[in-house]
């Protein structure tokens, strides 16, 4: 038997959680999409990352990116992201 992944129904179901995650953090903490500063997702795909944030209607300018550095590192996508983050705040201050 072979594990055998679908890539258009991956893609079409992180394209929908993504942002329905997004908007219901946002909502359950009362805060307006226009207020956050950045906007730190699994770096699974630039894609779905794209395509998640035109859902949202969140700059890609504010969204930070290091698949194209990391790639796909899984569980470690987002604490990568941070810590990426945190060099590149401090790089605009």
């Amino acid at each position: 038997p072979r594990i055998k992944m679908d890539g258009q129904a991956v893609f079409k179901t992180a394209v929908t959680v993504l942002p329905e995650c997004a908007e219901e953090t946002l909502a359950a903490v009362n805060m307006p999409i226009e207020q956050l500063d950045w906007y730190i997702p699994h770096q699974a795909n630039i894609r779905i990352i794209q395509s998640a944030c035109k859902r949202l209607g969140f700059p890609m300018e504010k969204t930070v990116v290091t698949v194209d550095q990391h790639g796909n590192t899984s569980a470690a996508s987002v604490p990568l992201a941070l810590d990426r983050s945190e060099e590149h705040t401090s790089e605009l201050q």
